[in-house]
């Protein structure tokens, strides 16, 4: 009897710590799988730095889609984990950033300024990690220099290409005289670069050529130079408080506005570049690969709308961080069963065929030779009336 009462303690004791075991070590693995179907995506947008008037909205747009991917149920089941630090447009603040969510895990990495991606590209080649960014250079999108590099909508250059296209066309038999604006740091350099590239292109002449920082609070004595120039349109890659500061002063030495256009990327266009600008920037004409907030008609915007529901509207830069979010989902989508690697990604990502975004872009293509995804830009025209910019025409396809 005592050894049939010692036998059923010893198999209740192993059952016990079995269990026990089964709870601790199997209650891990449990946690570990649920891990696995995390899909982690870092980011690194200015938040208080000098351009944190794009970035925030930036930000917020591509949190917000992978938000609204969450609440329809993930991507097959799993989850979005969005890593988000500041990088104040500072490099070593964002290759900081990517250093560390790259050991986090994440599979596609969204960086900021033209700088910092400049660096960034070439660690995600490295360390296989599909990479997109705000600065939409297509010199960051050379398949063979930096194969993890894509962008999600139209260029830079495509963005400069449809504004000279459009100013040729209002100068009919006749080549117009063009200026360069532009801040002395790597944004305004890449772009410069591409402007004077396609002017070059189009038997354009640049008359003058002049330096305004993003900070710089008096531009009178760059406009007056310019004004000698008489140029009949002036190509700005500025951010919104830099053009208020260029063309209120352009318009105090004399220079008619009406007459002498000036351009800018997206970027330089929203409220508060209006705001500062007051009836100076009235005349001030804009690009984008998006398109806008008051285009409720269109599929995707009508989600946005519904998204922010009960906001006036949202700045364009939200459009920007929204769309690249929607393209990194549309490629995860793609891999099917495939394991989630930025490795995979990025054949994924190189199979999408006119992916149509909502109509918040033009349709986006990729392959093993294109990492730029649009073509298609958008012209636009300040409006004091509505504190806005407002679309003057769809998509436009520039000559390359």
């Amino acid at each position: 009897m005592k050894k049939l009462y010692l036998s059923c303690v010893r198999r209740s004791f192993w059952t016990f710590f079995l269990l026990v075991a089964w709870i601790i070590f199997g209650g891990v693995g449990a946690a570990s799988y649920a891990a696995d179907k995390v899909i982690k995506i870092g980011a690194s947008p200015d938040l208080s730095g000098p351009t944190a008037e794009v970035g925030k909205p930036f930000a917020t747009g591509l949190r917000a889609h992978l938000d609204y991917v969450n609440k329809m149920g993930g991507i097959k089941g799993q989850r979005i984990e969005y890593l988000e630090t500041d990088g104040s447009y500072s490099i070593p603040k964002e290759t900081g950033a990517y250093k560390r969510f790259a050991m986090d895990g994440v599979v596609a990495f969204v960086g900021y300024s033209g700088g910092g991606q400049m660096q960034i590209s070439q660690m995600c080649t490295q360390d296989k990690i599909v990479s997109f960014g705000a600065s939409i250079a297509e010199v960051f999108a050379d398949p063979e220099k930096a194969p993890y590099y894509f962008i999600h909508c139209a260029s830079y250059d495509q963005v400069w290409r449809a504004l000279i296209d459009y100013e040729i066309a209002k100068h009919p038999g006749k080549k117009p005289r063009t200026a360069l604006v532009f801040p002395d740091n790597p944004y305004g350099h890449q772009n410069a670069d591409m402007i004077r590239l396609h002017l070059k292109k189009r038997g354009l002449e640049i008359m003058d050529e002049e330096i305004v920082g993003f900070k710089d609070i008096d531009a009178t004595t760059q406009m007056l130079k310019m004004k000698r120039s008489t140029p009949d349109a002036v190509f700005c890659p500025q951010v919104e408080p830099s053009i208020a500061v260029i063309m209120r002063d352009a318009k105090k030495v004399g220079i008619d506005t009406k007459k002498t256009r000036f351009y800018v990327p997206l970027q330089g266009m929203g409220p508060v570049g209006l705001k500062l600008g007051g009836s100076d920037v009235e005349d001030l004409m804009g690009g984008s690969p998006f398109s806008d907030w008051q285009e409720k008609d269109l599929p995707g915007i009508k989600i946005i709308r519904e998204v922010n529901a009960g906001k006036e509207a949202v700045l364009p830069w939200y459009m920007h961080g929204w769309a690249a979010a929607a393209v990194i989902c549309e490629g995860i989508r793609m891999l099917g069963d495939k394991q989630i690697t930025g490795e995979n990604l990025k054949a994924a990502l190189e199979s999408i065929k006119n992916f149509g975004n909502g109509n918040i872009t033009s349709p986006i293509s990729y392959s093993t030779k294109n990492h730029v995804g649009g073509r298609g830009v958008k012209i636009y025209r300040a409006s004091l009336k509505d504190m806005a910019f407002q679309p003057i025409s769809d998509f436009v396809y520039p000559e390359q």
